[in-house]
Order: structure tokens, then C-alpha cells, then sequence
């Protein structure tokens, strides 16, 4: 099965819309939930922000480099600027 992931970041005050797709043959969802928890967030409550500060918090650059493995090894990602 294919799972397809849709995400947007608005930002009104710039004028512009960002769009992520993640398109994946594998099931992502336990690996997500294990990143997640690994580094103590809570899945189903907490997720990743790409607008939260990375250069102060540790924990979400590491979530952030645990995500891209995991979609380096299930999935493709494409982004677009609108």
C-alpha cells in the first residue's frame, strides 16, 4: 500500500504558501512514532514543526535527523513553494 502525507506551512505574512508531499511505499507511522519517542516526545501529541527552533533545542534537531532517515529509507519527498 502507498501512504501519502500532505503538510503546509502558511505564511500570510510573506505571501506564500509551502507545500510538502511524502509519498511512501513502506509504513512510516511506527518508525514516526518511534523517532518520536526515542527522544521523548509524545506520539499522537507531539510532531515535528519545521518552524521551531532548532539551533537552541537539541531534541528537535535530532527528530528532525531521525525523520529524514526514515523517509530516506521509505519514501520520497517533494516540496513546492506556491
Amino acid at each position: 500500500m502507498t501512504d501519502i502525507f500532505v503538510d503546509e506551512s502558511i505564511h500570510d505574512e510573506a505571501d506564500f504558501i509551502v507545500a510538502s508531499f511524502v509519498i511512501s511505499q513502506a509504513d512510516t507511522d511506527d518508525a514516526v512514532r518511534r523517532s518520536l519517542a526515542r527522544l521523548g516526545f509524545a506520539p499522537g501529541v507531539d510532531e515535528y514543526k519545521s518552524s521551531h527552533r532548532m539551533d537552541t533545542d537539541r531534541r528537535r534537531r535530532l527528530l528532525r535527523d531521525l525523520l529524514s532517515r526514515v523517509l530516506e529509507a521509505g519514501g520520497q519527498a517533494v516540496t513546492r513553494e506556491y
